[in-house]
């Protein structure tokens, strides 16, 4: 436990810095990047999953495709993880792990990946979505002031992949009602 608590101070950079090696066109590369981003979550992601979600939740925006596929499989990754953490009559919305701006975060990035132009990301997003809510209205209804917030960012952040996922995920919004 030692040697985790040691690695620590490292983690965010090392973290982010696999996270950017899946947008490398190196399948070795790639390969590597993701065995190590799942040692990492195993060690970490249940019990600093706020140090690991931010990065990740912003590597669901990386314009090359097999690299977007490539994060969304370690955020699938880092939910199975927090979805262990969840007691009896829990789910997403009130899982202890997470303070209740981390699980509104963490559901606003599920809700926005539902409507991925990836038929992959969408497909685990509204996996997700189903299997760690008991009332996917109910969420919705909760975490609207932080998807709001959030589209709001990707709308003015001046990035065209997450400008697109906005626009997917509010009309999504709208459409659903």
């Amino acid at each position: 436990y030692i040697g985790t608590q040691a690695f620590l101070p490292h983690l965010p950079k090392c973290f982010q810095t696999l996270l950017n090696s899946l947008k490398e066109e190196s399948e070795i590369v790639t390969k590597q990047a993701n065995w190590a981003l799942k040692v990492i979550i195993e060690e970490y992601g249940a019990t600093y999953p706020h140090l690991l979600m931010p990065r990740l939740q912003a590597s669901l925006f990386f314009e090359a495709l097999d690299a977007r596929n490539f994060a969304m499989n370690q955020f699938l990754f880092l939910c199975e993880k927090l979805g262990e953490a969840v007691k009896f009559g829990q789910d997403f919305l009130s899982v202890e792990v997470l303070s209740v701006k981390h699980r509104h975060l963490l559901l606003s990035s599920i809700f926005i990946a539902r409507t991925d132009k990836l038929a992959d990301v969408r497909r685990m997003a509204t996996l997700l979505w189903k299997e760690r809510l008991q009332s996917g209205p109910k969420a919705k209804g909760e975490i609207l002031p932080t998807l709001l917030q959030v589209l709001k960012a990707l709308k003015t952040s001046g990035d065209k992949t997450q400008e697109v996922a906005a626009d997917g995920a509010i009309a999504e919004l709208t459409s659903s009602g």
